[in-house]
């Protein structure tokens, strides 16, 4: 009887990893990166990371500032290549490809001289999409999201705010599976933050996307994470994972700030980072 038990108990185990590994959109498995210093020293800054990004999933990766947070984007970007291991999109492994992600980065990186529907259709025109054809796709991304009115305007004429929308809008159009926002908020001021942490959030849960966040500020990750990855120092690896699921829970981040379990959140992850920072107060 107790040998049926584990039998079914491991079959469960196993039909669950078969499960997760289904819905993975990003499997980073077991990587490592080090660099040359111009002394000629080999420099190990990502050591054995390895995560499940789950399809549809909005997670945050927060960690000491310097400690490669950026490098592994690049790695999923597929802009870097790994010292050793691999990543994985949709079960197959990436190499130099760079399709699969849109890159959301911490200013909007408009062209002044590009009006604004002609800002959204650059990714398109350099994958040689028709000049129509791109120019209705990117007016209805900018109706969809009440942005049509300012289609001829140019960046200048926006605010902060709106400039990253269009920046996002941009990134949506060319139709990559996960989006990749490193610190995209961190230019703006708080209460235009605020308003586009749950614009962007919704954004992408209506387009069926991936989302992955470098951010240093642990509360803008709890309230639009459903995890979050917390590395610690150089060389760097996975220190924590946290469930929190939030602003799936309430419907939107704003109200994720107000639950009960937001400072407790904030106080575990807070004391993480404080571990990897050396302090002891």
């Amino acid at each position: 009887m107790r040998g049926s038990t584990v039998w079914n108990e491991s079959m469960a185990v196993l039909k669950h990893s078969a499960e997760e590994t289904a819905q993975a959109a990003i499997q980073v498995q077991h990587v490592t990166k080090s660099f040359t210093n111009k002394q000629g020293e080999v420099v190990q800054v990502l050591k054995d990371i390895t995560m499940d990004i789950r399809h549809q999933e909005f997670v945050s990766v927060v960690g000491p500032s310097g400690c490669g947070k950026s490098t592994i984007f690049n790695i999923i970007a597929g802009l870097l290549e790994p010292t050793s291991g691999k990543v994985l999109v949709g079960g197959d492994e990436i190499g130099r490809s760079t399709g699969h992600v849109g890159y959301m980065m911490q200013r909007d990186l408009l062209l002044p001289w590009r009006t604004i529907i002609d800002n959204v259709t650059l990714g398109l025109e350099v994958k040689g999409v028709a000049k129509k054809e791109r120019r209705e796709l990117a007016m209805d991304f900018l109706r969809r999201y009440n942005l049509d009115s300012f289609a001829d305007a140019f960046p200048a004429t926006l605010s902060g705010g709106m400039r990253q929308r269009v920046a996002l809008i941009r990134t949506l159009v060319t139709q990559p599976d996960i989006i990749l926002l490193d610190e995209p908020f961190s230019a703006l001021d708080y209460q235009t933050r605020l308003v586009l942490e749950d614009e962007i959030l919704s954004i992408l849960k209506q387009e069926g996307k991936t989302g992955v966040l470098i951010t240093h500020d642990i509360e803008e990750a709890i309230s639009v994470s459903d995890r979050i990855f917390v590395m610690s120092k150089r060389p760097t690896s996975v220190k924590k994972v946290y469930e929190v699921g939030l602003a799936e829970a309430h419907g939107s981040a704003m109200k994720a700030r107000t639950d009960e379990r937001f400072k407790q959140y904030f106080e575990a992850i807070w004391s993480e980072l404080d571990i990897q920072m050396g302090r002891t107060s």
